[in-house]
């Protein structure tokens, strides 16, 4: 498959044709050649903030950084956010179309205004709770067919799954099955199940995190139900929430580096992060702002 027909389908999956033209008409100034095709993945693979929640990392996936980084530029903005972002939706997206891209710059080193248009791509996709949906019947045809197998298996345990028990003991056996596989050793060559799981995976160990402690329990007793304070309705919200989170990243991730695919791996790699990540906790503070502002007050005083 070429690069022009998996970019092309990918913008039209997330609905918006006006993203690809978005992306490469801001990022045409971005455009990275190594020499080495490992070097993309070298680049990224060791995060800077180890304070972060992942979930497990399985380093025989040479995309797993792309998991660890998409929860580490979230992260950048919980630790931005000052105290009026909580007043407002549009003074929170303010605050990540500023966060992002100072993180990126530092700790990805990508230019910051390259990093803010992956952010503006982001906004442009405008993914919302149907990812789990769009995730589950998964047919955009640019993909090869065990690409979009395993998408829609992410896709259908994000619909489906009842507990945080099945939930990630259910992305592990995706994992499994992911890496049995033979893959292309190219970077950025049919990646996007491998980036899908690596962005699922964390992503629900750092959404499970703030939607716990917004709603007053702690993450570790999440898998004991019956230690959940109040009704199994209020868990059942909590993972009903990060259901719907986990599954905007997932389909941002793949989406934005297939956007952007003919700029290159490296890139591709940026913007399944960067965008990613901002469709992270745009989806997040959209749906679910009073859970997001909550969470935020909850950590400092001021808040």
């Amino acid at each position: 498959m070429n690069g022009t027909t998996r970019r092309g389908l990918s913008a039209r999956f997330v609905g918006h044709c006006g993203t690809l033209i978005l992306a490469l008409a801001l990022l045409t100034g971005c455009e990275s050649t190594p020499n080495d095709a490992d070097a993309p993945l070298l680049a990224m693979a060791v995060p800077v903030e180890r304070t972060v929640p992942y979930g497990p990392v399985n380093t025989d996936n040479p995309y797993e950084h792309i998991g660890l980084r998409h929860n580490e530029a979230v992260h950048a903005v919980i630790l931005a956010a000052q105290p009026w972002d909580t007043l407002s939706i549009p003074t929170m997206n303010a605050r990540i179309q500023k966060a992002i891209p100072e993180w990126a710059e530092r700790a990805m080193k990508v230019p910051y205004e390259c990093a803010r248009a992956h952010v503006k791509t982001a906004f442009a996709m405008k993914i919302d709770t149907s990812a789990r949906r769009l995730l589950a019947t998964f047919d955009a045809p640019g993909y090869t067919t065990r690409e979009r197998d395993y998408l829609r298996r992410i896709g259908t345990l994000l619909r489906d799954a009842a507990s945080f028990a099945e939930l990630e003991s259910g992305l592990l056996h995706i994992e499994r099955d992911i890496l049995a596989e033979a893959w292309p050793t190219d970077a950025g060559t049919e990646a996007a199940a491998r980036i899908a799981i690596s962005i699922a995976k964390h992503s629900l160990a750092y959404w499970k995190m703030v939607f716990a402690t917004a709603a007053g329990v702690r993450p570790s007793d999440l898998a004991k139900q019956a230690s959940i304070h109040g009704t199994n309705e209020e868990l059942i919200k909590i993972i009903t929430k990060c259901e719907f989170v986990v599954a905007a990243d997932a389909l941002a991730g793949i989406s934005a580096a297939e956007t952007v695919a003919v700029l290159g791996p490296l890139v591709q790699l940026e913007a399944a992060v960067i965008s990613g990540g901002a469709v992270s906790i745009i989806v997040a503070t959209f749906v679910f702002h009073e859970e997001i502002v909550g969470f935020l007050r909850s950590l400092c005083p001021w808040r």
